[in-house]
């Protein structure tokens, strides 16, 4: 449990940079690839 919870926090920096990095031109990609690593956090968790 701890591996993974070290993991779901250790991924969730590198996620946030680059959405603001590039909203305008990412804009969509950008939410659909948020949309899917969302919902995947609180799987994890579970």
């Amino acid at each position: 449990i701890a591996q993974y919870m070290a993991t779901c926090p250790a991924t969730t920096p590198p996620v946030l940079p680059p959405r603001p990095t590039n909203p305008l031109p990412r804009a969509p990609e950008a939410r659909i690839k948020t949309t899917p690593a969302v919902p995947v956090l609180p799987v994890k968790i579970t």
